[in-house]
């Protein structure tokens, strides 16, 4: 069987990851898999390094409203007029990429598909991939698989995202969520859901120690000997708590001389410039650490003391805290969205409201002093992993949703 795995992504992270995974473990050897992928997504390479079985790699090209955004971004003429035509040069591109995506994924000729977004309505090549499917491959409809939270439509776009909800809920068979928490959420789009239960698949990951100890050397950091380490991997964008956390830092590094913070993530050059501007501001440039985007996170996390995730919202799953729970790193986050539901308190770490600075960091406080704490809690965390956030466990339910979806 033919399955062609379809996605569009502009930032290197979690969901490469996953679909690494998903790939890498796929139940059946004897299925042909393909993976299309917008050509210029920065985590294409991750990709092509990490997967081990083989798969068919085609980077469409489809034009898409987000390239548009790209080239007049810098420009604020340009992107006052691009702002003020939007709500009809946006759907414009998404109806013809419909007819550049037919032509490819009849040419592809695939007996399923599973479509990977990272929200909804995320990539619009993802939503009119689903109707393409539907034009192009006599009438198959492919899977959905939401990584992140649907949003609520913008009162100037509500009429054409009406219409596109329409299009989509009449093209695919099912939507799939990382977490319930992701799937409350398309409380917003119930055109999508009507008469459609929303099915819950937990990300899941390989077993990590063998990767860690192979790689530990090469992930070395550059930080003084003997030096506690909390640990963030997250993309610098607003919503994941950078803000947040060094507050919670201030008051971790006010009690233990021998901390460091290191953040690593991919973003954009602004995005960085306002996190580090935050460091600058916090007198404690020597303590925390910004890196970019680690492909190899491993060796990392087997070195951190504690993993911190101080989200602030969007957070559908936190994948990050799942590869902490597999080498046995307890977690410190934050109670948005689906975070909850793979951080448990008491079993691998301990959640917080987002905007309770003190409760984080006397969490951080406690892990970082206590070494039968973060012995404890590692452990349970690693148990919590086994029993449910295995790549195995998640690729045999994927497999069961898409080729029994005939």
């Amino acid at each position: 069987m033919k399955i062609l795995f379809f996605t569009e992504n502009t930032h290197r992270g979690g969901m490469d990851r996953v679909m690494i995974n998903l790939i890498n473990h796929w139940p059946d050897p004897q299925d042909e898999l393909v993976l299309a992928c917008n050509a210029e997504h920065p985590g294409l390479v991750d990709m092509e390094g990490q997967i081990s079985r083989p798969v068919v790699m085609i980077r469409h090209t489809a034009f898409a409203y987000r390239r548009i955004i790209t080239l007049t971004e810098r420009s604020p003429i340009l992107s006052f007029f691009r702002k003020l035509l939007s709500p009809i040069f946006k759907y414009l591109c998404f109806f013809i990429s419909i007819f550049t995506l037919g032509r490819l994924i009849k040419k592809i000729g695939p007996d399923r598909v599973m479509i990977i977004m990272g929200g909804y309505p995320g990539g619009d090549t993802c939503r009119a991939a689903a109707i393409a499917c539907r034009l192009w491959l006599k009438g198959h409809k492919p899977v959905l698989s939401v990584h992140n939270d649907a949003t609520r439509s913008r009162w100037f776009e509500a009429l054409q995202e009406m219409c596109i909800d329409l299009l989509v809920a009449g093209s695919m068979s099912r939507i799939v969520t990382v977490s319930h928490a992701c799937a409350a959420s398309f409380k917003w789009r119930g055109l999508l859901i009507h008469k459609r239960p929303v099915d819950v698949v937990y990300n899941g990951i390989p077993d990590m120690a063998a990767e860690a100890l192979d790689s530990l050397d090469g992930g070395a950091l550059m930080l003084p000997s003997g030096a506690q380490i909390c640990l963030m991997l997250g993309t610098y964008e607003l919503r994941k708590g950078h803000r947040f956390l060094i507050e919670v830092f201030k008051r971790v590094a006010a009690k233990i001389t021998g901390v460091h913070l290191v953040i690593c993530g991919y973003g954009k050059e602004h995005e960085v410039a306002g996190v580090k501007k935050m460091v600058s501001e916090s007198g404690l440039s020597q303590r925390i650490h910004l890196s970019g985007f680690k492909s190899n996170v491993a060796a990392l996390i087997a070195k951190a003391h504690v993993l911190v995730i101080p989200s602030q919202s969007h957070e559908s799953f936190g994948l990050t805290a799942v590869e902490a729970m597999a080498l046995r790193v307890p977690v410190v986050a934050t109670n948005v969205g689906g975070i909850p539901e793979v951080v448990a308190d008491g079993a691998g770490g301990f959640c917080f409201a987002p905007d309770d600075v003190s409760g984080f960091a006397e969490a951080v406080i406690n892990f970082l002093t206590d070494e039968k704490l973060r012995r404890e809690q590692g452990g349970l965390g690693y148990q919590r992993y086994q029993a449910l956030f295995t790549a195995s466990k998640m690729a045999e339910r994927y497999y069961a949703l898409v080729c029994n979806n005939g």
